[in-house]
């Protein structure tokens, strides 16, 4: 079970396969693969999604900073951010 970010070579290429693969491929996959298959893609897309919330997390930080001046102004975006 993947909890958390993806940090497995071989999750991260099943990772990749999931997102890159045309329609077809991913239906002709799918009419092979097993309950326990379909849990685990479930998983992988799970953790991909927590890592692309983080980055954007970050991302809002630092354009937040970026706009900034005053140091105190950026404690208290970082403080507002982290606290959603």
């Amino acid at each position: 079970m993947i909890c958390g970010f993806i940090t497995d070579d071989e999750d991260r290429k099943n990772l990749n396969f999931l997102i890159r693969a045309s329609e077809d491929t991913l239906k002709d996959w799918y009419k092979t693969c097993t309950d326990d298959d379909v849990a685990y893609a479930q998983e992988l897309m799970h953790a991909f999604a927590l890592e692309l919330k983080e980055a954007a997390i970050e991302m809002r930080i630092e354009c937040e900073l970026a706009s900034m001046n005053e140091f105190s102004e950026a404690i208290s975006v970082i403080e507002t951010v982290r606290e959603k």
